[in-house]
């Protein structure tokens, strides 16, 4: 019993009266996508930003720990969103910059909130092809 205690010890949801207690794990998570070009090379994107719909304004995520090794994987959200986040999901549209000037929009549902232990991709696509117009 001593060692589930220590094992699970630290690994709670922010504890307040709003939020029942909730065992979680101490992993940092991430929601995701995979940039493709589907007439091959690199993907076509000059920058990027996650905006949140209803506000317009930026989600600001953590480089990914293999952030280098994966170039053309974009962090949509992470756990350090989670206060930024809607339980219920949270509206989120990527907008890709390309490189001749046009904008590609695609839109992803994300949950999170205070009381969750990690964010969530609800909807959205797992690859953009960066070369559909």
């Amino acid at each position: 019993m001593l060692g589930a205690a220590l094992l699970f010890g630290g690994c709670t949801a922010q504890r307040t009266a709003d939020c029942p207690n909730v065992m979680c794990t101490q992993d940092f998570r991430y929601v995701t996508v995979q940039l493709i070009s589907g007439k091959g090379g690199d993907p076509d994107m000059k920058n990027y930003d996650v905006l949140v719909k209803s506000s317009g304004k930026k989600l600001n995520s953590n480089p990914g720990p293999d952030a280098a090794a994966n170039p053309n994987t974009i962090i949509i959200a992470d756990d350090s969103n989670l206060k930024t986040l809607n339980p219920k999901g949270e509206a989120l549209v990527l907008s890709i910059s390309r490189n001749d000037g046009s904008v590609l929009n695609t839109p992803f549902v994300v949950s999170g909130g205070v009381c969750n232990c990690h964010v969530s991709k609800i909807s959205g696509p797992d690859q953009i092809d960066t070369d559909k117009k």
